[in-house]
């Protein structure tokens, strides 16, 4: 057992004292402390009311702001709410109107569908009548020939029998159905194409120049010449192709070291016996002379030595007066090296040989532009006989091919 001593407490012993001689004061101290001590736990009880009250308004408070939905799972706090349920609400507007375009097109496919049978049914009637159509015209048309063949074998009852065929009514001409034979009009076809003529590459024919031509050198600058086909074609195996009276076109080039004409043939055309025209552009041969020779020999034009002449003159000219010019001057060369002309003779004559320097020095770059514009040419006359070689095979059409037609060399 704990004991208390309070003897060490300043002025208790002498408040013992006191206390022994006045009772009076002690009673009075007694009611202070029990008043004390009443007023203490009265005001404890009510602070205590007040306490749970801010309590439960607390707790009622926090279940107010906290969310309806908190029991199904949706976590809040650090994320948003509302922008959770806008992005579920707009996922699910979606998906209904994916189901509703789905649900529209399925429609659409039915009314198709149905459409496409009541077609079909359309189409197979169709076919029906029209089986059936044939049917009666075919079985009409077999009975019509029946009775004709009857016909003929009792000519004793030809009588009796127009007049029981008097009061049949008019049968309607049958429909006859006939089958295109494709193979055979293909057939037909590409053999009246093979009885074309074809004039194979390596024939030869004689010819004419109808037109006489300067072939320029210039590669880029063909002239054109005509000729004439003098007969038939010498063609291969000893045959000869029947193409007399033929025109041909050429490109003619010329060659200043053969001193020839190089012509190339690019176009043909004849008049065939029955009317028709023929006519091919492409490169199809060339021409030879007489001796088999690649071009045909002419004249070379080469004009220049007039020209060559005038320039000659016209620089001499441009050259002595410009020296004639520099004599009425004087060169100065300066402390820098820079050089000066001074006219220091006569003025005149200076300002007439420099114009005329000027004058010659125009006339000469006129005569050389010329000479470099001025191109050689070989020169061939009209009349010149020459031989046609094809180079490349080509295809009369409208020309058919006989034997008759053909001669055959031995």
């Amino acid at each position: 057992m704990i004991k208390i001593s309070f003897k060490g407490i300043p002025g208790f012993n002498v408040m013992a004292s006191m206390l022994a001689h006045k009772p009076r004061l002690v009673i009075l101290a007694a009611c202070c402390l029990a008043i004390v001590l009443g007023f203490l736990a009265f005001t404890g009880v009510k602070e205590t009311k007040n306490i749970k009250k801010s309590l439960i308004a607390s707790d009622l408070s926090k279940a107010k702001n906290s969310p309806e939905d908190k029991d199904v799972g949706v976590l809040v706090g650090s994320v948003d709410t509302k922008t959770y349920v806008s992005r579920i609400e707009k996922q699910y507007y979606d998906i209904a109107s994916r189901q509703d375009s789905s649900e529209a097109h399925l429609g659409q496919l039915e009314k198709d569908i149905a459409i496409l049978r009541k077609n079909q049914s359309e189409v197979s009637k169709i076919v029906m009548d029209l089986d059936k159509r044939v049917t009666i015209a075919l079985s009409e048309s077999m009975n019509l020939g029946k009775s004709g063949s009857q016909e003929n074998q009792e000519g004793s009852g030809e009588g009796i029998l127009g007049n029981s065929l008097s009061g049949i009514t008019p049968v309607k001409p049958a429909m006859r159905l006939e089958m295109a034979k494709v193979n055979e009009i293909n057939e037909e076809a590409n053999a009246e194409k093979k009885r074309y003529v074809y004039l194979p590459l390596g024939s030869f024919v004689k010819g004419t120049l109808l037109t006489g031509v300067y072939a320029p050198v210039n590669v880029n600058n063909p002239l054109p010449v005509l000729i004439s086909v003098d007969e038939a074609f010498y063609g291969p195996n000893n045959t000869r192709v029947p193409l007399k009276g033929a025109f041909a076109i050429g490109k003619a080039i010329g060659d200043v070291v053969s001193k020839r004409a190089i012509i190339q043939i690019v176009g043909f055309s004849i008049v065939l016996p029955g009317g028709n025209t023929f006519e091919h552009e492409g490169n199809l041969g060339y021409l030879t002379d007489e001796t088999g020779r690649l071009g045909i020999p002419g004249e070379l034009i080469y004009n220049t030595g007039k020209q060559l002449s005038l320039s000659f003159l016209s620089g001499f000219l441009a050259g002595g007066a410009e020296a004639l010019s520099q004599a009425q001057t004087t060169s100065v060369v300066g402390a820098y090296g820079q050089t000066s002309q001074n006219v220091t003779g006569n003025t005149g004559n200076y300002a007439m040989f420099s114009g005329l320097a000027n004058s010659a020095q125009g006339m000469a770059s006129y005569y050389q532009k010329q000479l470099e514009a001025m191109i050689p040419a070989i020169k061939i006359e009209a009349g010149t006989k020459v031989t046609l070689v094809i180079q490349k095979g080509v295809e009369i059409e409208g020309l058919k091919a006989s034997v008759d037609d053909f001669d055959y060399v031995d």
